[in-house]
């Protein structure tokens, strides 16, 4: 292993902006964030008409709607749609659940299906951490929680997911807070197989020299597991600045496994993120499929924990530290997304030049 990943004093020099901290701490973002549910005492709306759930965002802010997807299918009896547009579908009516997050409180996006959702009279509630997002709720005395502002979005999903969770629970009744609690502590032991200091048997570490001068292939089960790989995804994208491919089971057996036939000229390496209680079906899928891979690196990461949301953020915490050992092995500054910040001050000048 890159004996970059185990000096303590090469990585602080990288990690100018403290992300590994954010990254430590993800277990207290849950028990925060069920503080700041708990404390608020917010009237929510009852479950009696509601058809559908929406949830708007963008980037690090979705996300949480993806996981609540996912951990959720099995218990809520209606859907669950997430929205990253500037538009919201045409079903959004006043028999709709429309959840806006927006961690900074001012993604332009989010705010336009917003304040449509408020027109078409869905019942709104909203999660950030303030801008024109808690101005906007805050007036028209609509539910508004607030979390603790000051972090890069997609490393504020423990308070993010935590809240929308709750927010679900309560309106439809689900017994989710032992859940959230338990899950704090499974990741509190998680993470002492993560850490800097932890130089022997590090699975994150490992893995990002695995993807270190590779193109990435994730795959996993659609049915539990999509909002996983898109969070490895993303996570690789802004924290690593690393390109990375995924696809999910069995979709992926109808199409994607024809262009490994002819894989590309460079070095791959394909991940396959699966789950310790995999449905048979879906275990001789990947089985089968898998001797199929003409990648240079095959790497099975099984899931631990016995809940499925221990499962599922098992994944994506491994996959968030990760993210951050590759960012360290590249000599990149973590926490730095120039790319899409010069995006929003160029949208900015346009939306400016408009209202003109």
């Amino acid at each position: 292993m890159d004996s970059k990943l185990n000096s303590e004093d090469y990585i602080l020099k990288i990690d100018k902006h403290k992300i590994y901290d954010l990254l430590f701490d993800f277990p207290e973002q849950i028990m925060w964030g069920i503080k700041i549910f708990t404390e608020e005492e917010i009237e929510l709306a009852s479950h009696t008409n509601l058809q559908n759930i929406v949830i708007c965002g963008m980037g690090g802010s979705a996300i949480s709607g993806d996981i609540l997807k996912d951990c959720s299918r099995d218990e809520l009896e209606i859907p669950i749609f997430v929205n990253r547009e500037h538009k919201i579908p045409k079903f959004v009516n006043e028999k709709t659940l429309l959840i806006a997050i927006s961690y900074s409180g001012n993604t332009y996006e989010t705010l336009e299906m917003l304040e449509e959702g408020i027109s078409r009279g869905a019942t709104v509630a909203g999660i950030t951490s303030g801008g024109k997002m808690k101005d906007m709720l805050e007036n028209l005395s609509k539910p508004i929680f607030i979390v603790p502002p000051g972090l890069p979005p997609r490393h504020a999903l423990g308070f993010l997911f935590t809240i929308l969770y709750l927010i679900i629970s309560k309106i439809f009744r689900l017994d989710t807070l032992n859940r959230l609690k338990n899950l704090a502590d499974f990741l509190r032991n998680i993470r002492n197989g993560f850490i800097i200091n932890k130089v022997h048997g590090n699975l994150p570490k490992a893995i990002a020299g695995e993807m270190f001068n590779a193109l990435p292939f994730l795959y996993s089960d659609s049915r539990y597991f999509s909002a996983v790989v898109k969070r490895w995804k993303t996570q690789m994208n802004e924290n690593a600045k690393h390109l990375v491919a995924y696809d999910l089971f069995p979709e992926l057996t109808h199409n994607e496994i024809v262009g490994w036939e002819f894989p590309p000229d460079i070095h791959t390496v394909v991940l396959l993120l699966r789950d310790i209680k995999e449905d048979l079906n879906i275990a001789y899928s990947i089985d089968t499929t898998k001797k199929l891979f003409n990648a240079n690196e095959l790497i099975e990461i099984i899931t631990e924990g016995e809940d499925l949301l221990e499962r599922i953020f098992y994944l994506i915490y491994l996959g968030d530290f990760t993210s951050f050992y590759l960012a360290i092995l590249k000599g990149i500054d973590p926490y730095e997304i120039k790319s899409i910040d010069k995006l929003k001050e160029e949208l900015k000048l346009k939306i400016k030049k408009e209202e003109k």
